[in-house]
């Protein structure tokens, strides 16, 4: 399994998928498309995963890799932002960390049933240096918005 290098290819330019470069165009121009699209999955997963493996079991998984991974992901996203000239881009820096957590979290999930979804897939993106922010066209269609 490849390692995760945390936003280390944030802001360079990728053919595979549609480079964001502003926090602030993540957030204002690709939340709504990252709700419309994260939004279903989740409720499928969790609405599977509570039949499979219960809430509580979702509960234990969501704090070990959110408790496990948040000052990686905290010091990660701090560097990127010096490296990338981002650091009067702030306030959402919280809310960047969660939405790592909580793909990161649900990935979990989806490996606690042995399955491969939406999630695992991100993980690939995580796993290439970038932050998911968004969805360029029709899910399943096109091509995942990184930052």
């Amino acid at each position: 399994m490849r390692p995760i290098k945390w936003f280390a290819n944030s802001g360079t330019p990728t053919e595979t998928y549609l480079l964001v470069r502003s926090v602030y165009d993540a957030y204002d121009n690709w939340n709504a498309n990252y709700l419309s699209v994260w939004e279903p999955q989740i409720d499928l997963l969790e609405k599977l995963a509570c039949e499979i493996i219960g809430d509580d079991a979702i509960d234990d998984i969501f704090e070990t890799v959110s408790m496990a991974l948040d000052e990686d992901i905290w010091n990660a996203w701090q560097s990127f932002r010096v490296r990338g000239g981002l650091q009067e881009e702030g306030g959402l820096d919280e809310e960047i960390a969660d939405m790592v957590k909580r793909d990161l979290c649900w990935a979990a999930v989806e490996r606690a049933l042995n399955k491969t979804g939406f999630f695992t897939a991100l993980l690939e993106i995580y796993k290439d240096g970038y932050f998911p922010c968004g969805w360029d066209g029709e899910y399943p269609y096109g091509r995942a918005a990184i930052m």
